[in-house]
């Protein structure tokens, strides 16, 4: 039951062709419709293969209806652990899709499940991707709480691997917040386990990490050298889609520093990579980054186009936080634009995702955008109510651009008042 890690190293091709071989094995097995325990058993162990094989080709609507059947397979025929299992695996699902809020649902059931096994490490991997969801809900303070819980067991129980990756996720959270040299510090800590137990893979994600978060303190220099030492890794450890990561990481830190054309060669190394290993979900984020490099060397016609072709992504593979994303990027180049009209209705529909899905980050993001459209309409009410969405949830979570961007909001309800 366990998943198969040498599928990242499979081409798309083989990918897909494992998966008809599955696929085939499936329907001759149902052909037989046999009801014994059995006969559910072979069946659930099929779709969940199934499952993780077409959540790793990104086909995450195949991958959730294949582990749904699973769980109900092992449902019926009462084997708690796998049901358990495979519910973890479609939380994961859940989420990668931008549902966190099925995610949740899963996550608990799993996280039931294991204690009601006394299954500590399933405890524990459970808090972990049950933290994952909230933090996807804009819940992140709720999530870091999961999450030191989930690293008191991995602690207890003397899985260092758990530890680091449960510190890993600690890091993010707290880069989430804005808190980067705290999330520097988690960061740093998990990197010195993977790199006392050996796991090439891990050392390489923790320092991609840790290098995303040197970038978001400004620290430019100290994060090139921390991606480029992790994409030395991957490609040594032969893990093409961490490659592929930190390829897209590198552009944006170049992209962050106004180097659009450095950036550039990156971001299409990155997107060649995740089309060949079949990372769809990788090739979105990436065309999104493309748009925004031409954007930024003022070429926006091809801007719109690779937004438009990570939008389609989105919606083939169910993503709809990504899908969100994209559309918030095309109505960013409308806006540059001045199609302020077009700009408000892709705005609009990123937010409707957002708050549909309760992605509260992604939900003040472009609520936050539609506010600044609106103010270069001179509607200041308008701007107003849709940029204290933005100005409430950073000052809950005390994110470091809460006060400028209440000045931000201040400004334009004195503007309103003046009208």
């Amino acid at each position: 039951m366990a998943y198969n890690a040498a599928m990242d190293g499979l081409t798309a091709s083989q990918k897909r062709q494992r998966r008809e071989e599955l696929e085939s094995r499936l329907d001759a097995m149902l052909r037989l419709e046999s009801g014994d325990r059995t006969a559910q058993d072979d069946a659930g162990e099929l779709l969940f293969d199934l499952g993780q094989v077409c959540h790793d080709m990104d086909d995450l609507p195949a991958a959730i209806d294949y582990l749904r059947r699973a769980s109900t397979a092992f449902r019926v025929s009462g084997d708690r652990q796998r049901e358990g299992l495979i519910l973890s695996h479609l939380g994961n699902c859940y989420a990668d899709s931008g549902q966190p809020e099925q995610a949740v649902e899963c996550h608990r059931r799993a996280l039931i499940i294991s204690r009601e096994l006394g299954d500590r490490q399933g405890e524990s991997d459970d808090l972990n991707n049950l933290g994952n969801a909230f933090a996807a809900l804009g819940q992140v303070e709720h999530a870091m709480g999961l999450f030191k819980l989930a690293l008191v067991i991995s602690r207890e129980i003397g899985d260092r691997q758990g530890e680091s990756s449960r510190l890993g996720s600690l890091g993010l959270a707290h880069a989430a917040l804005g808190q980067m040299e705290e999330a520097i510090r988690y960061h740093q800590q998990a990197l010195v386990i993977s790199r006392e137990l050996g796991d090439r893979r891990a050392e390489g994600w923790n320092l991609g990490n840790l290098g995303s978060a040197y970038a978001g303190l400004g620290q430019m220099e100290q994060a090139v050298e921390a991606l480029e030492q992790a994409l030395a890794i991957g490609r040594a450890a032969g893990d093409r889609r961490g490659v592929a990561n930190r390829l897209g990481n590198l552009g944006n830190v170049h992209l962050d520093r106004g180097q659009a054309g450095l950036a550039i060669p990156f971001y299409e190394e990155a997107l060649a990579l995740s089309r060949e290993i079949g990372d769809r979900r990788n090739e979105g984020a990436v065309l999104g980054n493309l748009g925004n490099a031409h954007a930024v060397q003022g070429q926006l016609d091809k801007a719109m186009v690779f937004f438009e072709q990570a939008l389609v992504i989105s919606r083939e593979t169910g993503d709809r936080r990504g899908e969100a994303s994209r559309l918030g990027n095309l109505g960013l180049a409308y806006a540059d634009l001045g199609q302020l009209q077009q700009a408000i209705a892709l705005y609009w529909q990123a937010l409707s995702i957002c708050r549909e899905i309760g992605d509260r980050r992604g939900e003040g993001l472009h609520a936050w955008n539609l506010g600044l459209a609106y103010e270069q309409q001179g509607d200041y009410a308008e701007a107003a109510k849709y940029m204290q969405v933005m100005v409430a949830y950073e000052q809950e979570i005390g994110h470091p651009d809460a006060d400028s961007d209440a000045h931000k909001l201040q400004e334009v309800l004195r503007r309103k008042t003046n009208i």
